[in-house]
C-alpha cells in the first residue's frame, strides 16, 4: 500500500526528497501514525503534498490546514461514487425500437 502511494506521488511529480521530507513531517505532527503512506490519504497539488485525514485537509511538512472546503469535496465526491455504484444501468433505446408514435413525430 505504501508502495503504491508513494509511486502516484511521483508520478503526480513529487520529488523523492518531498516525500521523505512529507512522511518526516507527518509523522512529528501525527505521532500516532506509524506508517503515514499507507495509513493516511495524501494528494499532490504540484509540488505540495496534501493530507486527508478527519475532514481536515492540511500541507504534510508544514501542517498548515487548507482553509477551503477540500475535505468537504472530498466526502461529497466520495458519497457521489458511492450513489454511482447503486443506480440501475440504463436501457438505451435502439432506433428499431421506437413506437409507431415516435416515427410519424
Amino acid at each position: 500500500m505504501a508502495l503504491k502511494a508513494a509511486k502516484r506521488l511521483i508520478d503526480s511529480g513529487v520529488s523523492v526528497q518531498r516525500i521523505r521530507a512529507s512522511i518526516g513531517a507527518l509523522r512529528k505532527i501525527l505521532p500516532t501514525v506509524k506508517q503515514p503512506l499507507a495509513e493516511l490519504v495524501l494528494v499532490a497539488t504540484g509540488d505540495v503534498v496534501l493530507v486527508f485525514r478527519d475532514d481536515t485537509a492540511f500541507e504534510a511538512i508544514s501542517g498548515q490546514e487548507w482553509v477551503f472546503e477540500v475535505a468537504k469535496f472530498h466526502r461529497e465526491v466520495t458519497a457521489w461514487r458511492r450513489s454511482v455504484t447503486r443506480l440501475p444501468q440504463i436501457h438505451k433505446v435502439q432506433p428499431q425500437e421506437r413506437s409507431v408514435h415516435d416515427r410519424t413525430a
